[in-house]
């Protein structure tokens, strides 16, 4: 019988099936016995969703180790790995989430036709801080996403397209 065949022997379903489904006690068995190809289709499923099921399990197991220095099953020096792992593959998904952020509010911004000065004076923030939003160095909060839309969708229906603005003539005068 082999490694893999042996994880699964108490539990439903198989090494073939996807990492998610898996058993909490088969990853618990691979960070205790299994080597490094044991280990990459763990990581690769934390890499591709760092707050899901199988983060969390490896987490649990992690944290448990920390607080039971007598259990012995899972290796040190595995347990410090997977907790890397979790934490870099974490900071690589707030990291994309904040560029996401960055992009929908430039977008925003370009939607509305206004110049950003005047799209943060409309959100209730400084030109420096907004600037700090559109370059990711910081995310707004919910709400101020929120107010983005707001405004954009405001501009862009008062100038009644995208990037162009209103002009303001006097009654009666002539454009030439």
């Amino acid at each position: 019988m082999s490694f893999n065949e042996l994880m699964f022997r108490n539990v439903e379903g198989s090494s073939a099936d996807p990492v998610r489904t898996w058993h909490p006690e088969v990853i618990a068995s691979i960070l205790a016995y299994g080597g490094a190809d044991d280990y990459a289709p763990v990581m690769n499923e934390i890499f591709a969703d760092p707050w899901g099921p199988v983060a969390r399990t490896v987490e649990d197991i992690v944290r448990h180790l920390d607080l039971d220095d007598e259990d012995e099953s899972v290796d040190s020096g595995t347990a410090a790995l997977f907790a890397a792992g979790l934490r870099y593959a974490r900071e690589d998904a707030e990291t994309e989430e904040q560029s996401a952020v960055a992009d929908e509010l430039a977008q925003l911004v370009r939607r509305s036709g206004l110049r950003q000065t005047e799209f943060a004076a409309r959100l209730g923030t400084s030109a420096g801080r907004l600037s700090n939003y559109l370059r990711a160095k910081i995310s707004p909060r919910a709400s101020l996403m929120v107010r983005a839309r707001r405004v954009a969708a405001d501009a862009e229906s008062s100038t009644g397209a995208p990037g162009r603005q209103p002009s303001f003539r006097k009654p009666g005068l002539r454009k030439e």
